[in-house]
């Protein structure tokens, strides 16, 4: 099911205020699952548990900016993202990896123009 979030009011978010895609929820309460905008600025944080992922924020046509926080699979596909381009990430659900069979996030990028 793709959201469309055309309609919905972003505020400007601290370097630390990140969204996670598929589970972090709107002022609606609804689950935020489509996010898009120009990618303004991306880089890595690494955890206590060892672990390291992106974070990326993106800035909207109206200005208001907003961070997603990576995660193994979208990490990937942004990893030769440009600053200064336009993005649509979509989370699309979950799937077992191929090594392990541990459940991960699997998401779609689109460039735009």
């Amino acid at each position: 099911m793709r959201i469309d979030l055309t309609d919905r009011e972003f505020t400007k978010v601290d370097r630390g205020d990140f969204i996670t895609l598929g589970d972090s929820v709107d002022g609606d309460g609804e689950v935020i699952n489509v996010v898009e905008g120009e990618l303004i600025d991306m880089d890595a944080v690494n955890f206590s548990g060892g672990g390291n992922t992106g974070r990326y924020r993106f800035k909207r046509d109206d200005d208001t900016e907003f961070g997603v926080l990576g995660a193994t699979i979208l990490d990937d596909l942004m990893r030769d993202a440009e600053v200064g381009q336009y993005y649509r990430i979509t989370y699309t659900g979950m799937k077992k990896s191929s090594k392990g069979g541990r459940p991960t996030k699997q998401f779609d990028v689109e460039k735009g123009d």
